[in-house]
């Protein structure tokens, strides 16, 4: 135990607080378009606009050719999980028709 009288943990853990704490987190998949090259990108992030921002700052490899990049799309889910289960789906798809359609508003 610590001299606070804690065994070292979280001072929520295991309360309905931590929980609340833990999943009030928003996650997105997001689908950007690069008009250098005419490519889609489709990723998940918490943040999108940061994630933007690094993206068009050339530090994700697979960008930093085709800068600078524009949101077309995003998605809100309730959880990580979800969020990258979509983007992994978009990706297997491999679908440009498919994006564009999403981007006209039926996603």
């Amino acid at each position: 135990m610590t001299r606070n009288g804690r065994n070292g943990s979280t001072p929520f853990r295991g309360t309905l607080k931590a929980t609340s704490v833990a999943f009030s987190f928003m996650y997105f998949t997001y689908i950007l378009y690069s008009e250098k090259c005419g490519r889609y990108y489709i990723g998940y992030a918490s943040d999108v606009i940061a994630r933007l921002e690094r993206h068009n700052a050339g530090m994700v490899t697979a960008t930093r050719n085709c800068l600078p990049y524009q949101i077309k799309a995003t998605k809100e889910f309730q959880s990580e999980l979800e969020a990258r289960r979509e983007e992994l789906r978009l990706k297997k798809l491999k679908s440009r028709k498919y994006l564009e359609w999403l981007i006209a508003g039926n996603w």
